[in-house]
């Protein structure tokens, strides 16, 4: 594979930036940058070590056609990863992520990247999905003026608002929730780890932008994941079937205690199937992991939710002690199949 040099404009024409695929032996690098931004962002990012091996290892696609550095003087500034699973629904959705060192924003670096995630998805989206439409998503804190201008301006708009919340732990006033007759509740153990997937895949159908979990991607990117806590997830099985008849994952994310000092249980993922909603399980399973950990000497818990959640969720997480603390945006970008584009190189196609 051939890398071209980018054409920038303005100063960074005059800058030595070398562009070529990220690899494992940049993960200390990514994080030290990711540490970086948060310091000047204020995200609450949390990402370390293990999920960014996780974004470059995880992919259907190899991280040599997938990524992108950006390299000056030896240093990482920059990068972008496309992400792509194996398992999709009726809309190929990819979370495009990427960061820019608060150093070297402003200087174009961050508008070329999008550009080349755009064009790279794309060709790699119809390559593994060809009759499907496909949607490009990126996250965007709502104080992140200039990002979302950025996107805007390349074409993307605004689908969905999600919350931030955070409850203190242990709770002032430990939230008191009977768990629903003909269930009972217990900690996440192995021997229900693959119905537990297809339990979260059957809640969560009704989700905004959610995908099918394939069984490759969930080891991965759920329960074989060094955050994922099992003594502080709760599963509800029906006493009669044994279904999972719901579920909290808990997640610990050791970065992130590292750049607040503060320990926090992270509510990954929390759901009901429909037939043992509207019966307070939710509140019953919450309640559960939140004692749980703040016996277990966890500062604060933490979740995100969509805004305009379907089943009610927000108003079950502030009965629980959350509030919200910050606000972000889904931004979407929606292509048609089309032919795959002709391209000759992983580094974005501009001449200098």
């Amino acid at each position: 594979m051939r890398f071209a040099r980018p054409g920038w404009v303005g100063s960074v024409e005059r800058m030595a930036i070398s562009w070529r695929p990220l690899t494992e032996a940049d993960v200390p690098a990514m994080a030290l940058l990711v540490t970086d931004a948060d310091a000047v962002d204020r995200t609450g990012e949390r990402a370390g070590e293990s999920e960014l091996t996780r974004l470059l290892t995880g992919s259907a696609v190899s991280a040599a056609d997938s990524t992108l550095a950006a390299v000056a003087d030896g240093r990482l500034v920059a990068f972008a990863a496309i992400p792509i699973r194996q398992q999709t629904g009726e809309v190929h959705r990819v979370r495009i992520v990427g960061q820019v060192h608060p150093d070297w924003r402003g200087r174009g670096i961050g508008r070329e990247l999008l550009r080349w995630q755009v064009d790279r998805a794309k060709h790699l989206a119809f390559a593994a999905h060809p009759e499907l439409p496909l949607e490009l998503h990126v996250h965007v804190d709502s104080r992140n003026d200039a990002q979302r201008a950025l996107l805007f301006g390349e074409g993307f708009r605004a689908a969905r608002e999600f919350a931030t919340m955070r409850a203190p732990l242990p709770t002032p006033t430990p939230p008191q929730s009977a768990v629903p007759t003909g269930l009972r509740l217990i900690d996440y153990v192995e021997r229900h780890d693959e119905a537990t997937r297809l339990a979260l895949n059957e809640a969560f159908l009704d989700h905004w932008g959610h995908r099918t979990i394939s069984a490759q991607d969930w080891r991965s990117g759920f329960t074989d994941m060094p955050s994922f806590r099992p003594a502080l997830s709760t599963l509800a099985l029906d006493e009669r079937t044994g279904e999972v008849a719901g579920f909290v994952l808990g997640f610990e994310y050791d970065a992130a205690t590292e750049r607040t000092g503060v320990r926090e249980i992270n509510l990954g993922h929390v759901g009901t199937r429909r037939p043992w909603r509207r019966r307070g399980l939710a509140a019953a399973m919450v309640g559960r992991v939140l004692a749980a950990a703040g016996a277990a000497g966890f500062g604060t818990a933490g979740l995100s939710v969509d805004t305009d959640n379907p089943n009610g969720a927000p108003r079950v997480y502030r009965r629980a002690g959350f509030e919200v603390v910050r606000r972000w945006h889904a931004m979407v970008l929606a292509v048609s199949p089309q032919p795959l584009p002709r391209t000759t190189s992983g580094t974005p196609r501009h001449n200098p």
